[in-house]
């Protein structure tokens, strides 16, 4: 029954973020069909996160008093739901509406989905699933552009819905027979956790350490990609296959991080994740800013500057997967076990209301960075902003060591 209550999970966790990586490379057909601008193709995206990011705390804290069980079976029949019309909008708006109501439902999967696995799962084992479950958010995000645009190309952007519709009604029919209890914790405790923060030491140190680390990988990506297409020039296939690398690293080696910190200290397994990811993007700073491949270009044939181009890369960013990785799961399980049952709700909700506050001051670190003229030349302006931010990311990433090792107490 453990197993089954875990993979019930573990496909919601999946599908909330593939629900909006798998919609990108479909962006430009909903637009051709539905008679939508760019500008208005992305409040398909936007409405989405904006509620989830919005709703998070309160479903934490009906969870709490209307119960866990409750909260999440309703959180996946209204995503099924939500799909379903999504599959049949015949406007944009309506699809819009549709994807801000699916973000109100994701919040109650994000508020209660590791709360219960951290219930079912016993505490000797909780590393590990906490782990698997952090991986397949991961593999979501990684697996969505691809599986999304294969559908997108050869059955139309219609059956994205169609799939997440099923695959959400499997992960409701298993929670609904599986799921048996009921875990009410319901008190007067204020919404937000203010007492968690004031009194815990561990919650909150662990709360900043993971804000510093979204803020500073969150964006990574998009650096990422704007250095291979628009420097390197790169196709976005080609440089697609590059950034799967480090979504697939963090996948594969989740649970075994999450596992380790079953046996050891978090605080040690956090940092040196921490320090991981601090080298790797002092290491794609200076190739950003040192490496020019763009002047080899004319040298080189297109395949031969892909492969000079990946023989480079690809090291580091197989390390920043690696050192995201060794933070992100022993990090939760250390935040979900410094709190008693009573506020598991609450420090989910806590957990991934951090990470959306991270994920957006890392867009704005970026966004401010690469407007201001560091270069004459745009091309070299361009170059010179990336690597820029890389090591701002850098430095981010080694400070928030410092709040990692200050944690005294160890529940891992």
């Amino acid at each position: 029954m453990e197993r089954k209550i875990l993979f019930s999970i573990m496909l919601s966790s999946f599908l909330t973020p593939f629900s909006s990586s798998a919609l990108t490379l479909s962006l430009p057909s909903i637009g051709a069909e539905l008679s939508a601008g760019p500008d208005i193709l992305a409040w398909i995206l936007s409405a989405y996160l904006v509620t989830s990011a919005l709703c998070l705390l309160p479903m934490g804290k009906a969870a709490d008093i209307y119960g866990k069980r409750r909260i999440y079976l309703l959180g996946l029949a209204g995503f099924t739901a939500t799909n379903i019309i999504g599959a049949l909008a015949s406007s944009i708006s309506a699809l819009i509406v549709m994807r801000a109501l699916q973000g109100f439902f994701a919040s109650m999967l994000f508020a209660t989905g590791m709360a219960i696995l951290t219930l079912v799962v016993p505490k000797e084992h909780r590393g590990f699933a906490l782990g698997a479950n952090v991986s397949v958010v991961y593999l979501g995000l990684a697996t969505g552009p691809f599986l999304g645009g294969f559908l997108n190309y050869y059955l139309g952007w219609r059956s994205i819905f169609v799939l997440i519709t099923a695959l959400t009604a499997l992960a409701w029919g298993l929670a609904r027979r599986y799921l048996t209890q009921e875990w009410i914790t319901g008190s007067g405790h204020p919404m937000l956790p203010l007492r968690l923060f004031r009194t815990n030491r561990e919650f909150r140190l662990s709360n900043l350490t993971a804000m510093v680390s979204y803020s500073a990988t969150f964006a990574v990506s998009f650096l990422l990609s704007l250095y291979l297409q628009n420097v390197l020039g790169l196709s976005s296939r080609e440089a697609g296959f590059l950034l799967l690398l480090q979504p697939a690293v963090m996948a594969a080696l989740s649970p075994a991080c999450g596992h380790l910190s079953d046996k050891l200290p978090a605080r040690l397994l956090v940092s040196l994740g921490m320090g991981l990811i601090a080298a790797a993007l002092l290491g794609l700073a200076a190739i950003v800013n040192f490496v020019d491949f763009a002047n080899f270009a004319v040298f080189l044939a297109p395949t031969s500057l892909v492969m000079h181009t990946t023989a480079v890369l690809l090291p580091l960013i197989a390390v920043l997967g690696a050192g995201i990785a060794l933070f992100n799961a022993p990090n939760n399980n250390a935040i979900m076990s410094c709190v008693g049952p009573a506020d598991y709700s609450l420090a989910t909700a806590t957990l991934s209301a951090v990470r959306l506050l991270g994920q957006f001051a890392s867009t704005l670190i970026v966004s401010a960075l690469l407007a201001i003229p560091w270069a004459a030349a745009p091309a070299d302006n361009l170059r010179l902003g990336i690597a820029i931010a890389f090591a701002a990311f850098a430095i981010l990433s080694a400070l928030g060591i410092g709040p990692s090792l200050a944690r005294k107490k160890d529940t891992a």
